[in-house]
């Protein structure tokens, strides 16, 4: 996202016409960043976990997963 924080993962929902935020999550002491985020379902959000070696290498891709539980989202490891 043009001047947003790549490292950053955020949800947000509509109230009243007007955008709030739901969820943010800093990934900047996980040492990865976040990319290519799809809506698997109304409470399910995969992603791209990408990690860096070094600036001249290619990222490693892993899949990462958002959940919303209750009121809440959180990130977990794995989704069966």
């Amino acid at each position: 996202m043009e001047g947003g924080n790549p490292g950053v993962i955020e949800v947000w929902r509509i109230v009243g016409r007007k955008p709030e935020i739901e969820f943010s999550h800093n990934t900047e002491n996980d040492h990865w960043e976040p990319s290519d985020a799809v809506w698997r379902d109304s409470v399910t959000i995969d992603f791209f976990k990408n990690t860096y070696s070094s600036p001249s290498d290619p990222p490693v891709h892993t899949t990462g997963h958002m959940k919303r539980t209750g009121t809440t989202w959180v990130l977990v490891d794995s989704l069966n």
